[in-house]
C-alpha cells in the first residue's frame, strides 16, 4: 500500500529590477517562501529588505521591486523515492 505525502509550500515570486557592476539592468525572479517572510517578520525586517540582501549578497544592486505573484507549490514526497 502506498501513502501520499504531499507537501505544500506557499511562495511568493517578486520580479526583481536589479542592476550588476556592468552598469546593465535585468529582471530576476526571487522567490521567498512564506516560512521565510515570517522568519523576517519575526526580526522585524519587511519582504523589501530580505530581497535587498539577498541581491546583495549575488552582488546586485536593487532597482525595482514589482508586486509579487502568489503560488502555492506541491510536492509529493512518495514519488521523490523509487522502491
Amino acid at each position: 500500500m502506498k501513502v501520499k505525502s504531499i507537501v505544500r509550500i506557499s511562495a511568493l515570486r517578486f520580479p526583481v529590477e536589479v542592476q550588476d557592476g556592468t552598469n546593465g539592468k535585468e529582471v530576476i525572479p526571487v522567490i521567498l517562501t512564506k516560512e521565510q517572510l515570517n522568519a523576517a517578520r519575526i526580526i522585524g525586517e519587511s519582504s523589501k529588505e530580505v530581497i535587498h540582501r539577498f541581491c546583495g549578497r549575488k552582488g546586485y544592486k536593487v532597482v525595482d521591486i514589482g508586486k509579487p505573484e502568489r503560488r502555492t507549490l506541491e510536492v509529493n514526497l512518495s514519488e521523490m523515492w523509487w522502491y
